[in-house]
């Protein structure tokens, strides 16, 4: 099972020490992780078998708990598992790529990545519309421009 339910179990971990916000309890459950890619995945190619919830945990908890640096290098390798444009996780991706670029001081790639996260989920549904609006005025901000009412 290239270590797929241990690694699930550890998920759902990390998913519950989250919603507790217990970044650290959350980052505890990850970093035991396998994260191996399993040989089907040659085959399915799924975010199931890449372990990206596993990943994306690791990011946040990282996030969470002050280590922007890191959750870059995690959240950046996204899109060499998945491509781009085709992964589940983009919005995700880039919203946390802003973030942790906004914290490091990076305005060009904060802004870079805030605009991508506003194209992907400016017509989310109602209640992730904060998130978007949240977006729009970093992008105004580090472009230093007035944000435009929606």
């Amino acid at each position: 099972d290239c270590g797929l339910l241990y690694d699930l179990a550890q998920e759902l971990y990390a998913v519950e020490a989250l919603s507790r916000n217990d970044a650290n309890g959350a980052l505890a459950a990850v970093e035991t992780l396998d994260l191996r890619l399993c040989p089907i995945t040659r085959a399915l190619n799924t975010s199931f078998y890449t372990r990206s919830l596993g990943r994306a945990l690791r990011a946040q908890a990282l996030m969470e708990v002050g280590e922007p640096e890191e959750a870059i290098g995690w959240l950046e390798g996204f899109g060499v598992f998945f491509g781009n444009e085709t992964n589940l996780y983009r919005a995700f991706t880039a919203r946390w790529l802003a973030v942790a670029n906004d914290q490091l001081g990076h305005d060009q790639e904060a802004l870079r990545h805030w605009s991508r996260f506003v194209d992907l989920w400016s017509e989310a549904d109602d209640v992730y519309q904060p998130l978007v609006s949240e977006g729009r005025r970093r992008i105004a901000a580090l472009a230093g421009e007035p944000l435009v009412p929606r």
